[in-house]
């Protein structure tokens, strides 16, 4: 480290070595006089005399070796220092002001990075699409693949490099298929195909990816896991592939491990099952599986969706079924084709980029504020930093002490709003689940992050230094001497420059005002519409049962049925029932439903598509919900109310 200062200070001598350098310089002098004939002593002496003064060289030893600027930077620091804690209040109220300033945009900016700039943790993300269907239908406007198009279009396009396909679900996990007595593990799970994996272009940390063959219903039981559930449920076992685990009471045997940054569908998802689509025994009408390809060198979103576009209608010839191309037809089915970036996101980019425009107002009226009290501060010493002035101080001397006092508050402040920034998205990234904003899972700070911080505290510093800086540093000195020396009350030109501020303050302030009155007046619209149902004194529990032990309807009625006697027997507890589906459950997949003729329609048209739910006769629908919130979603739970 020495050797590094040594080199960017041009090589200079350290302290030690240049006064060694003195005295060795001396003694040979002093010999040389003695070998002269002059005594010891005399030699000394005389060494000495014609060497000079030792401090005055040592002096200009430390002058030539030294950083004038930076010397001069220490001591103006320390004297802002000093001169802060003698006014507390000022100083408090100024740091306090720049740490939520600069604490709000920090966090916000660092949603804004990690959810919607930074690239998906895979292999050239820019060319991933997501593929969906949009139709124009009464009740559904938008599906997804149905595993007869995922075949064809993987099959017969000119314009992917690969296709696949997912379907986020969640299991039962256990430790291994040895009886263990630990209780198995709800754990987010997703089933993929081969071929998502290879397009993704994510390596296995340990073992392998699934192969084409097992994405066949009939190939051996295997799984995958990811890393964070390697390391937690089995303590990083480094034989762990190969291993049994019980998976909805099947038997499956580990053959990879993904790493930590295989976020897919999203980095909740901590095991991956074999997508167990059969060719022969399609359904193409059933349009529960998700689409991702990888668009070919040179191909465009828009090309893409031209080429599925012609391969659609030939869908059911090549898997005939309940898709056929006159309900294509009808329903003006068409594909759609997205970066997978964007679909990723959805709607909440335009949320975020809001919120971080009105963060950047926060900011710049945090800077106005404190600008003001800066400009403020100064009129109260207008009178010494004029007779300074007088007496030779520059301008650039004056302006670097309001530069020096604006670096150490800014810096204060934005110390302490990137610690509030910090412990505000660990919060927001462990307790967030309920925002519904993708790709929050392990947001942080990071070095966008913290450069983004300190291009605002540079900023800020030079906000708050300038305007007093300008001010001050170019009046007139004999104007202002006989200014002061009249009278002590500022006039109009003194105050344009903090009404100016005031201006900036007022307009930036009416803009968040009106932007929050908006937000709260749409908020109690939401909370004021009715959802249909009473939810007061009302709970709800999941049931998953796994398909090896309860693999038929009758299996898992009686389960029902005797936890339902059960629930009902409980003091307190006025009525029970289950539903296959809640109401507003954000899990509910809408792509499910039941053709009702309800109405005879239109002549070429096909009837509305209703979603269906299932409730047992004893669900307490007068008083829970009404009939015609039965249908939102779809999953099995038990509900009793108190």
């Amino acid at each position: 480290m020495s050797t590094l200062i040594d080199r960017l200070l041009g090589r200079r001598r350290r302290d030690a070595d240049f006064a060694d350098e003195i005295a060795a310089h001396l003694a040979i002098e002093a010999d040389r006089l003695v070998a002269d004939g002059l005594s010891p002593r005399d030699a000394v002496l005389e060494a000495r005399r014609r060497f000079g003064n030792v401090g005055h060289a040592k002096e200009r030893f430390h002058e030539r070796r030294a950083i004038p600027w930076l010397d001069g930077a220490g001591r103006l620091l320390r004297t802002a220092a000093r001169r802060l804690i003698r006014a507390p209040v000022f100083s408090a109220t100024a740091i306090v002001t720049i740490m939520l300033g600069i604490g709000a945009t920090t966090a916000v900016f660092s949603l804004v990075d990690h959810v919607l700039l930074r690239p998906l943790p895979f292999s050239a993300p820019d060319r991933l699409v997501k593929i969906s269907h949009t139709m124009t239908l009464r009740g559904l406007t938008q599906i997804d693949q149905s595993d007869a198009t995922f075949l064809y279009y993987r099959a017969a396009n000119h314009v992917f490099t690969n296709v696949g396909a997912y379907q986020p679900t969640a299991v039962n996990l256990s430790a291994s298929g040895s009886g263990d007595a630990a209780p198995a593990q709800r754990i987010q799970a997703a089933r993929a195909s081969a071929s998502a994996f290879q397009l993704l272009g994510i390596a296995p940390l340990r073992g392998r990816a699934f192969e084409a063959a097992e994405d066949l219903p009939s190939a051996a039981p295997v799984a995958i896991i990811g890393e964070q559930l390697w390391r937690s449920q089995f303590g990083a076992d480094p034989n762990m592939v190969g291993r049994r685990v019980l998976i909805d009471g099947a038997d499956r045997q580990i053959v990879g491990i993904m790493p930590a940054s295989f976020a897919f569908p999203d980095a909740a998802t901590q095991l991956w099952l074999p997508i167990g689509i059969d060719p022969t025994r399609t359904n193409s009408a059933a349009f529960d599986l998700d689409g991702i390809a990888r668009l070919r060198p040179g191909v465009t979103v828009q090309a893409a969706q031209a080429d599925l576009a012609r391969l659609l209608p030939k869908v059911p010839d090549a898997y005939p079924g309940r898709l056929t191309l006159q309900g294509i037809e009808l329903t003006k089915m068409r594909p759609a084709v997205q970066p997978l970036a964007d679909a990723v996101v959805g709607d909440v980019s335009r949320t975020l980029w809001i919120v971080f425009g009105a963060a950047t107002c926060l900011l710049l009226i945090a800077c106005a504020n404190v600008a003001n009290l800066f400009l403020v501060r100064a009129e109260e010493r207008q009178h010494e930093l004029t007779v300074r002035r007088a007496l030779g101080a520059s301008r650039a001397a004056i302006a670097a002490e309001f530069l020096s006092e604006s670096a150490i508050v800014a810096v204060a402040g934005a110390t302490l709003g990137v610690l509030l920034a910090a412990i505000g998205l660990r919060a927001m990234s462990v307790h967030g689940a309920g925002l519904s904003i993708p790709r929050l899972a392990g947001v942080g700070l990071d070095a966008p992050v913290l450069l983004g911080a300190l291009a605002a505290t540079v900023v800020t510093i030079l906000i708050v230094s300038a305007v007093p800086a300008i001010r001050f540093g170019s009046s007139g000195v004999a104007a202002t001497l006989g200014q002061t020396g009249r009278a002590l009350t500022a006039g109009r030109e003194r105050h344009r420059a903090r009404r100016a501020f005031v201006v900036i303050q007022v307009a930036l302030a009416l803009i968040l005002v009106a932007g929050a009155g908006l937000m709260a007046r749409s908020f109690a619209a939401l909370r004021g519409v009715a959802p249909g149902f009473e939810s007061a004194n009302s709970y709800t529990f999941r049931v998953a049962l796994p398909p090896a032990e309860y693999p038929n309807a009758a299996a898992s009625a009686g389960l029902v049925g005797r936890a339902l006697d059960r629930l009902a027997a409980t003091p307190g507890v006025r009525a029970a029932g289950v539903l296959s589906k809640l109401p507003l459950d954000a899990e509910a997949r809408e792509d499910s439903g039941t053709w009702v003729q309800d109405r005879p329609p239109q002549p070429g048209a096909l009837p509305g598509v209703h979603q269906v739910a299932f409730a047992s006769p004893n669900l307490p629908v007068s008083s829970f919900m009404t009939s015609s919130t039965l249908a939102s979603d779809s999953a099995w739970l038990c509900t009793s109310q108190l």
